[in-house]
């Protein structure tokens, strides 16, 4: 019920609805043109109507699973059958152009065909939307969020002003973060100030858990991926004070060709990289091809991640 639901919401945006009401349309006026009798726009009207309910529901439904093919190629054989075949002979409405034997093949034909692809286009929105939100959790925690918002309730009593400040720069935050997941680049002087926003969010409940420096980014310094750094400071906090290693975050940004570091409190551990960090790759590739690198080492008692462009 949920599946058909969402399916039907699917169909309402203009993109969808506008396009397939003037087929609908345009069949049930020509119908009645030819015919001279408004009674054979029912068969039209019919099919198209059943189309929208069923075809794109019924695709996502069954298609992959036993027997779903059997389904979903039944499903337009009934319908087709009953509004033009059925639905003709009870009303006596002789023969028709659409109802035809021929129209009729077309018809159920047409309705596999546009079915599979109004439910696959579905699909495929839903799972762009969902990795949409895979990767707004790869560059924020979700427990950094949550710690955000319960120390926002708390400074609501305490101090509303502090409450106040810490809600517009999360609410800027994710507006930059949800506007760097549209565009391939952005300034770095954009990027600075998205991490200077969630270090100081990171703050919020404990401030003596680190310090940090930030540089600003040097005049005339070239575009970046959008959210490299934000990705990195992330990654550094978690691994870094949230896991108990006190001192300074330091974030660094140096010459031409620009080379970014971020370095966190912590001994460096390998690990199997995250999604976080197989999105930064996977950026740093798509903006600079083989030049651009992520490398994380041991510093010592400190963990130092290097972009290369």
């Amino acid at each position: 019920m949920d599946r058909f639901k969402a399916t039907l919401t699917a169909l309402l945006p203009v993109r969808r609805s506008l396009p397939l009401a003037a087929i609908i349309v345009t069949l049930a006026v020509v119908q009645v043109a030819y015919m001279r009798d408004w009674q054979t726009a029912l068969v039209p009207l019919g099919m198209g109507g059943g189309f929208l309910v069923l075809a794109p529901w019924s695709w996502r439904a069954f298609h992959g699973s036993a027997g779903g093919w059997a389904i979903y190629v039944a499903l337009p054989v009934l319908v087709v059958g009953l509004f033009g075949a059925v639905l003709p002979w009870a009303l006596r409405m002789g023969p028709t152009y659409i109802t035809d034997p021929g129209s009729l093949v077309v018809a159920v034909v047409v309705w596999c065909v546009g079915g599979w692809g109004l439910g696959r286009d579905i699909d495929l929105e839903l799972d762009v939307e969902h990795a949409r939100l895979n990767s707004i959790k790869s560059h924020l925690d979700p427990h950094f969020l949550f710690n955000t918002l319960n120390a926002i309730a708390e400074w609501c009593v305490e101090d509303p002003k502090v409450a106040e400040d810490a809600t517009l720069r999360l609410a800027a935050m994710l507006r930059d973060i949800l506007e760097g997941l549209e565009r391939r680049t952005w300034p770095l002087a954009r990027e600075l100030a998205v991490v200077r926003d969630l270090l100081e969010l990171h703050r919020i409940r404990d401030p003596d858990a680190f310090t940090y420096s930030l540089p600003e980014a040097p005049p005339g310094a070239p575009e970046v991926p959008p959210l490299v750094l934000v990705s990195l400071v992330e990654n550094a906090v978690k691994h870094g004070p949230r896991k108990g290693h006190k001192g300074p975050i330091a974030v660094r940004v140096i010459g031409a060709p620009l080379r970014l570091e971020v370095e966190n409190p912590g001994t460096f551990a390998p690990t199997v990289p995250g999604r976080g960090l197989a999105m930064v790759r996977q950026r740093l590739a798509l903006s600079y091809g083989a030049r651009g690198q992520l490398a994380i080492s041991g510093q010592g008692d400190r963990t130092l991640a290097v972009i290369t462009t």
